[in-house]
């Protein structure tokens, strides 16, 4: 047998937030893009070695329900967030708390389509946010537009070596004024904005959050161009209701996010057994 790392004192509950979709009732990550891996029944076999079965959730949920307990979204209720990294992810929560859907994969607006005769995914469709929107794409954008001839401070930065670019970096220097960073950007923001103006139409939410290293870093200069499109592409109704805004929270939203989600199962389970 395998001792637990911990005793029983030293923790309530343990939460795990990881890339792919989980399996909210079993624990098990049924697929994640990031690893090519059959499905992990993670939490059984943590919890085989920990003091307690660890709650393992979506990382972008986390985010998400962090912001709701500590950051941007303490007075929402109904919430989307798009977390913006080297790929996108999604979540969505309804009256606080974290919307799952039938098979624990609601939220995924990274394989929302955009574009139908678009790049392949990393999903197995074409034409989804994640190929025109992430930070991966962004860095590539300016790769070919660099390669095309047009001047950027990126290239300087990087020393020529353009394989080095990355889609912070294409953050960084819009926020300087560099044209080339600016129009890769604002590409992006055009389809993260027909993206948002549907999840506004069909959710209605309080607010959109746009986190992730790359949403939260690139503050005004993404949210603004995001928030004319969606509010082209969006019903004047629940528009009026919404803020679109970034997040607050850095680079800890994660693990306080799987916290939360640790604490709250714990505490249902508990009223649970109680009310029994």
């Amino acid at each position: 047998a395998v001792k637990p790392w911990m005793g029983s004192k030293d923790c309530v509950a343990i939460g795990m937030a990881i890339p792919g979709l989980v399996n909210q009732t079993t624990g098990v990550i049924e697929w994640t893009t990031e690893f090519n891996l059959p499905p992990i029944p993670i939490a059984e076999l943590l919890g085989e070695r920990l003091c307690h079965r660890p709650t393992v959730t979506n990382r972008t949920y986390a985010a998400a329900l962090a912001e709701a307990w500590l950051g941007a979204a303490r007075d929402a209720k109904n919430l989307v967030y798009i977390r913006i990294g080297d790929y996108l992810g999604g979540a969505i929560l309804v009256d606080g708390l974290p919307y799952w859907g039938s098979a624990s994969a609601a939220g995924s607006i990274a394989h929302m389509t955009v574009d139908p005769e678009g790049l392949p995914c990393r999903g197995g469709s074409r034409g989804c946010l994640d190929t025109v929107a992430s930070g991966s794409v962004m860095a590539r954008r300016a790769r070919e537009e660099i390669k095309r001839g047009r001047n950027s401070s990126l290239a300087e930065r990087i020393d020529g070596n353009l394989s080095l670019i990355t889609g912070a970096m294409v953050v960084e220097e819009a926020k300087t004024g560099d044209v080339i960073a600016l129009d890769v950007l604002r590409e992006a923001a055009e389809w993260l904005g027909i993206a948002v103006g549907n999840c506004i139409n069909l959710l209605g939410p309080d607010m959109v959050i746009l986190g992730g290293h790359i949403g939260r870093d690139a503050g005004d200069v993404l949210i603004q161009p995001v928030y004319e499109v969606a509010r082209a592409h969006a019903y004047s109704l629940p528009m009026r209701s919404v803020r679109i805004v970034t997040s607050v929270l850095g680079d800890e939203a994660v693990a306080c996010g799987a916290a939360a989600t640790a604490l709250w199962s714990n505490l249902t389970q508990s009223l649970s057994l109680h009310v029994a």
